[in-house]
């Protein structure tokens, strides 16, 4: 492992390798998927104030829903639909690539009632119409009977970067700063107390000095090393960490420990593979709550109950199709 600042990232990266999906380790520092965006405020083992509770997430046949994701209509097959997908033939040759498939994993969701001339984006490759839209309907084994078309908007997801502490007496140190803070041997100690320790990240001071989509380098930004406390005093924590590594270090309260994070993210690994038809996948961690976090098609009743059993405070979920309430 490389000692010395840590590197700039614009986004949060995926946790520990029991969670499905790209883990990426900086600097022995395992840093994680933000959802709450900026000023996202939450209780101490609340929800983001104005998000949907994992429950409330429950679709049932005869539930009038909303999906948002794309829309694919190949030649002699029913229209379907599905979560956003990555682009696909990324760096192919124009005018060469191949059209979006939904099919499998996850289990696409049949569509009746689209008009593929309303579809944002939209696109015809190979004789495959696709595009973006909006959609409200009935829901019924697996099928969406849309009653309403509206256009396709991205979702706002600018990660919160902001440190959750004050800045020191003096201020935070800048990047020029950090050349050898000790970042290994840090990472080293909270690895040696795992029930003691929780969730670590990056965040970022003077990111105002910055400009919008200013791309994966902040010239200005000051980065800080946060590290999650889940027992003991935080001043203590502070301290002991603080004689170990000389960067900008921010000790903050977290309700869930390292090894509960890892026990956690293996029960919902399980899930990709016993779940297929409706998992998206398992993500990185959430912010503010730093937990676990789950990406759906849709929660059906088995879907809930299972993870009802993991426990509803242990993660975050997230649903493509939704209830409307």
């Amino acid at each position: 492992m490389r000692s010395g600042p840590l590197p700039a990232l614009r986004h949060w990266v995926a946790p520990a390798a029991a969670v499905v999906g790209v883990a990426l380790v900086v600097a022995g520092v395992v840093l994680a998927v933000n959802r709450g965006g900026p000023g996202a405020a939450v209780g101490a083992k609340g929800r983001t104030a104005g998000s949907t509770s994992g429950p409330d997430l429950k679709v049932g046949n005869g539930d009038e829903v909303v999906a948002k994701g794309i829309v694919v209509a190949a030649p002699g097959r029913p229209v379907v639909f599905c979560p956003p997908l990555p682009q696909a033939d990324a760096g192919s040759v124009p005018g060469e690539e191949s059209p979006p498939v939904c099919s499998g994993k996850p289990r696409p969701v049949v569509v009746t009632g689209v008009d593929l001339s309303l579809l944002s984006k939209a696109a015809t490759r190979k004789g495959v119409r696709f595009g973006y839209a909006e959609l409200r309907g009935v829901w019924r084994d697996w099928t969406i009977a849309v009653t309403s078309q509206g256009p396709y908007t991205e979702p706002l997801e600018r990660s919160d970067l902001a440190s959750p502490c004050p800045p020191p007496p003096g201020g935070w140190k800048s990047n020029a700063e950090l050349a050898d803070t000790g970042t290994d041997r840090l990472s080293a100690f909270i690895a040696r107390h795992p029930d003691r320790f929780g969730a670590q990240w990056i965040a970022y001071a003077d990111l105002d000095e910055e400009p919008p989509n200013d791309g994966p380098d902040f010239e200005h930004a000051k980065q800080i090393f946060v590290v999650g406390v889940v027992e003991g005093d935080l001043d203590d924590a502070r301290r002991e960490l603080a004689s170990i590594y000389g960067g900008n270090l921010c000790v903050t309260r977290t309700e869930q420990s390292i090894t509960r994070r890892e026990q956690v993210a293996g029960a919902l690994e399980g899930l990709w593979t016993d779940r297929a038809d409706v998992l998206i996948g398992t993500s990185g961690m959430s912010s503010p709550r730093m937990l676990p976090s789950v990406d759906l098609v849709v929660m059906d009743q088995p879907m809930h109950d299972v993870l009802a059993r993991i426990g509803w405070d242990e993660f975050d979920v997230e649903a493509a199709i939704r209830p409307v309430r």
